[in-house]
């Protein structure tokens, strides 16, 4: 990341230098100044009292990543970096994960219930009238 604390903008030299691998390896990120930046942090105090944020441009075949921080100056945010680092376009998927160990069975294998078990049933039954009741 380079750094140009106090300056009130960034200066045309600086630029320059700050893409100067880009342009060495004949990219062009000109396709980015129609594309809308999708930010991945969220503009946030650091513990030095550094304003961060960070994202990227949604740019094919290549992504082109940035972050910027920034620092307080007479109560005004400036520019105080800029990195920019070239990406993968799309997200990659990750690699399938391990099928988990199969459990040693303890020699039953559970099956599923359907009903309550006839013993766990409860019948109402009504009372015979006795002969007593009767006369």
């Amino acid at each position: 990341m380079l750094s140009c604390f106090g300056k009130s903008r960034l200066r045309p030299d600086l630029a320059t230098e700050i893409f100067a691998a880009q342009r060495k390896d004949n990219i062009d990120l000109s396709g980015v100044a129609v594309l809308e930046p999708q930010l991945t942090v969220l503009p946030q105090i650091e513990a030095n009292g550094m304003m961060r944020l960070a994202g990227f441009f949604p740019s094919v075949p290549t992504q082109v990543n940035f972050e910027l921080p920034y620092a307080s100056v007479n109560r005004q945010w400036r520019l105080f970096g800029v990195s920019v680092s070239l990406g993968q376009a799309a997200p990659v998927a990750p690699p399938p994960a391990e099928p988990p160990p199969a459990t040693p069975s303890r020699g039953r294998t559970p099956q599923a219930q359907t009903a309550p078990p006839k013993s766990a049933t409860h019948a109402q039954v009504a009372p015979k009238p006795s002969d007593q009741t009767k006369q």
